[in-house]
């Protein structure tokens, strides 16, 4: 939900489709393309491609299922057919831009998406895809425009706010960044919950970790139940920075509740522990997280510190030189 910049999900939209090739014919093929029944599908298309062999809507339904069958590069022939049959037929200019920038080509990617806002104006979608495109090729004037775009079509979108104010960083305008989140405050409807959220995480990258933090804090006093597991993450980041190690345990051990896997947080988990000098919870987190990932340099580190702290020095320093090695192996 937060996530900036985040990877582009394709969304099908409705349109109207010629008089020849019936509207309520292309609904009911385009309901069995998104079913579970691809052969039920492809045998509705097939006798589409019969009776319309020249129609874009048939030939749009075929990329849409080659696509969703993974067959990337027939998906975009089908739409690149679809827009020579019928220029105006918007949606495949979007699906053909979706899998452009699948595969890295985000020049392509960005016109296919201009022509299709052009004919489809105030699209979300469409401007959606084409700010993250901006945002990756580091055009960022462009992105600004495009994310402004956003929160004029969905005001209370909270995600659109974080990326216009991330991408004024980028334009070295800190303070107009925050002003973006300032203001979205008195935007009716918006959650203020998700806004305190976002707002934490941007104050977080800026390294202003004690104001990161109040902001984190409302959000948990008001809405604990809408962290997700990095927000817990993050929240005891900054607690940390405080030098608030208690809240910071208790933050992180709530990510990893929700996050099993993720070594990040049992090293974090482990590096609160070694401040308040308790090394054997450091041993003990340290071997939680290798047993997710045996290579991974910290916790070995970790791992090793804590062993020569309780005075296990041999075995330390397995794993302090294991630690070392790893971590020149992957500058390397």
């Amino acid at each position: 939900m937060k996530k900036s910049i985040a990877v582009v999900i394709a969304v099908f939209a409705f349109f109207i489709v010629e008089a020849q090739f019936a509207q309520a014919e292309f609904d009911r093929i385009y309901e069995l393309n998104l079913g579970n029944n691809p052969q039920v599908a492809d045998d509705a298309i097939k006798k589409a491609e019969i009776k319309f062999p020249n129609e874009a809507g048939v030939k749009f339904l075929r990329g849409m299922y080659q696509y969703k069958e993974g067959d990337e590069n027939n998906a975009m022939r089908s739409y690149t057919d679809a827009i020579k049959a019928d220029p105006k037929f918007h949606e495949s200019y979007l699906q053909r831009a979706y899998i452009f920038e699948k595969k890295g080509l985000y020049d392509k990617a960005r016109e296919d998406v201009t022509t299709y806002i052009k004919i489809n104006s105030n699209n979300y979608q469409g401007y959606k895809l084409r700010s993250g495109l901006n945002y990756r090729s580091e055009n960022y004037q462009s992105a600004l425009e495009d994310f402004k775009s956003l929160i004029i079509i969905k005001p209370t979108s909270v995600v659109n706010y974080m990326d216009l104010a991330n991408t004024y960083v980028q334009l070295n305008q800190l303070q107009n960044g925050k002003n973006v989140l300032d203001n979205a405050y008195a935007v009716p409807g918006i959650d203020i919950d998700m806004l305190n959220i976002v707002y934490g995480q941007f104050l977080l990258k800026q390294k202003d970790f004690e104001k990161a933090k109040q902001k984190y804090n409302l959000a948990y006093i008001q809405a604990e139940n809408k962290f997700e597991a990095d927000d817990f993450s993050n929240f005891s980041v900054c607690a940390y920075k405080s030098r608030e190690l208690d809240n910071a345990i208790v933050y992180v051990l709530k990510a990893i509740k929700l996050a099993p896997e993720n070594i990040e947080d049992r090293c974090n988990l482990a590096a609160y522990y070694k401040d308040k000098e308790n090394w054997n919870k450091v041993i003990e987190i340290a071997q939680a997280a290798l047993n997710i990932n045996n290579n991974h340099p910290l916790a070995n580190m970790l791992m090793g510190m804590g062993l020569f702290k309780t005075g296990k020095e041999s075995e330390a320093k397995i794993y302090l030189e294991k630690a070392l090695r790893l971590e020149k192996e992957q500058k390397n």
